[in-house]
């Protein structure tokens, strides 16, 4: 077993010979990036949307950032064909958030687009702050390298470019 230390962050790695993973902080956030995106999906997934397009528009209270979208978007999101597409969108992203395919833009389409659902969520006056710590872990897995291991991008070689600063 081979210890290499890389200023203060210690990584510990077996040889190829054994054929193990490597532990790194890639591996740690792409593990933290499927867990959260796959419970998010699971709840998606089980969801009824069909019964936000039952409730009128005119029963939202929007707010926060949602005060700025138009009434003209919450009446077309609130139809039966709106909630399904809508719920459609979330899912796919999600899912490709947990796999980790294309996981630099699918990581932040999820983000707002779970923004936008715990949105509707509230502006019909559910006002919990159950999933508020786990958004907060989306948010911040969108801006973080949370695809350079497990996930398809890493299996497919997908080449990774970032600048870094000193």
């Amino acid at each position: 077993m081979a210890s290499t230390t890389i200023g203060s962050l210690e990584r510990s790695t077996l040889g190829k010979e054994h054929g193990s993973l490597e532990r790194s902080p890639a591996a740690g956030l792409a593990a933290i990036r499927a867990v959260v995106h796959g419970v998010f999906l699971a709840v998606v997934f089980h969801d009824s949307f069909t019964a936000f397009a039952a409730m009128p528009s005119t029963l939202m209270r929007p707010m926060g950032i949602m005060q700025y979208l138009s009434w003209r978007f919450y009446d077309r999101l609130l139809t039966s064909e709106g909630m399904l597409l809508f719920k459609l969108a979330l899912l796919i992203s999600l899912f490709m958030s947990t796999l980790g395919w294309w996981t630099r833009v699918t990581t932040k389409s999820s983000v707002l687009l779970v923004i936008l659902y715990e949105g509707v969520l509230r502006n019909f006056g559910g006002n919990s702050q159950n999933e508020m710590a786990a958004v907060t872990v989306l948010i911040l897995l969108a801006f973080l390298p949370c695809g350079d291991a497990f996930s398809l991008d890493a299996l497919a070689g997908v080449p990774v470019s970032r600048t870094y600063s000193a």
